[in-house]
């Protein structure tokens, strides 16, 4: 079941062809507090975060020659279940807990980017995880939802695909203000 309003994910397991499970319960809804410093005119607060990914984070895009039985589907489109996603996709409640010591930049459509390296099968890559927050709009008002949108290993032949820099403590006092913050042309 998803809420998107309160950001309450909770992602059944998939099973393949073959009746192998893979539990997603590592991408159910997370939530924790950061206390944010006083900083120019803002007083220092705690902050609420609750924290969901989204179906990008396992699954990819449906191909023609995808099984159906590695269809994965949401209440808003049916994709293809990534094994490499899925088992990147354990390191996001992690990720999503440190963004305030991470470097952020500005991603397309209103997100955010972070870029971890991680180690997939003995090997070094670039994962990229994409999000966006915003005030809740309902509940105590120093509650933000961050949703991560998608997650996956970048190709190391292009670009990273932020722009920018921004602190986490800036978006999170955007956030609270309900404005966002300048981004880079």
């Amino acid at each position: 079941g998803i809420s998107w309003r309160d950001a309450s994910m909770f992602w059944r397991s998939h099973v393949d062809g073959a009746g192998n499970e893979y539990s997603l319960n590592h991408l159910h809804a997370i939530e924790y507090e950061i206390d944010l410093p006083a900083k120019g005119n803002h007083t220092a607060k705690k902050v609420h975060i609750l924290v969901g990914f989204g179906l990008h984070c396992f699954t990819r895009e449906c191909q023609p020659a995808d099984l159906a039985c590695e269809h994965y589907r949401d209440d808003r489109e049916v994709r293809t279940f990534d094994h490499d996603r899925y088992e990147l996709s354990k390191n996001l409640p992690g990720i999503a807990r440190s963004l305030s010591g991470r470097k952020i930049m500005f991603a397309k459509n209103e997100n955010y980017t972070t870029i971890d390296v991680c180690t997939l099968t003995g090997v070094a890559v670039r994962y990229g995880v994409f999000f966006n927050l915003r005030r809740l709009k309902h509940g105590s008002p120093g509650t933000i939802q961050l949703i991560v949108q998608s997650a996956y290993r970048l190709d190391p032949a292009k670009p990273e695909p932020g722009k920018g820099k921004v602190g986490f403590n800036v978006l999170l006092n955007h956030a609270l203000q309900g404005t966002r913050p300048t981004k880079p042309r």
